[in-house]
């Protein structure tokens, strides 16, 4: 599919010079996420509260000016784990995450009933795998017309995790690859 490009991995990113991306370490060591969600997933309290009907929260998403995005995880994921209690404790992440996106943390073995996009009635883990949700986290960020706009699979270090972000808020997916993107955006300094 055209909006499920290849991420980057380390060295990959390393070369593209992603560590030059601005980001502010904290000073302050952050307080761990929250490990009382429902589930036994961790959790952040930005995270918005699903309806159970994801046409709805996508109504929702556009009501409040942000893009829908389905934040997919599962029970004793450490790379999920890792993303809570690293990457979500930069104010810089959350910020464009509270201010840009409409997150709804999904189970992707999850056995709740949701209405899907399409308005079928499905568990969390049918629609993970009719989206090819194979691993977590994996993050999908939908436009207004309700079809996956781009999708971060994995978890990245938090400069990655920023630069992915500004890329969906940028819309740089409708035009050209994130390695192009981000070497366009290195490149203006």
């Amino acid at each position: 599919m055209q909006n499920r490009r290849k991420f980057l991995t380390g060295a990959f990113a390393a070369g593209l010079g992603l560590a030059a991306l601005p980001l502010t370490i904290p000073l302050a060591a952050p307080a761990l996420a929250r490990y009382d969600a429902p589930e036994g997933f961790h959790h952040q309290d930005w995270f918005m509260p699903t309806t159970f009907d994801l046409r709805r929260d996508q109504e929702a998403a556009k009501e409040s000016g942000k893009m829908l995005t389905l934040l997919w995880e599962q029970v004793g994921c450490t790379y999920c784990k890792q993303m809570h209690e690293v990457a979500f404790q930069y104010e810089e992440i959350t910020d464009l995450a509270k201010a840009n996106f409409y997150i709804v943390q999904m189970d992707m073995r999850g056995d709740r009933e949701f209405i899907d996009l399409g308005g079928e009635k499905n568990t969390e883990a049918k629609i993970a795998r009719a989206s090819r949700v194979q691993f977590t986290p994996t993050t999908q960020f939908f436009g207004p017309d309700a079809k996956e706009a781009y999708r971060m699979p994995g978890y990245a270090n938090p400069p990655v995790f920023k630069a992915v972000y500004e890329y969906v808020i940028e819309k740089g997916y409708a035009n050209e690859t994130f390695q192009e993107w981000v070497k366009k955006k290195i490149a203006k300094g």
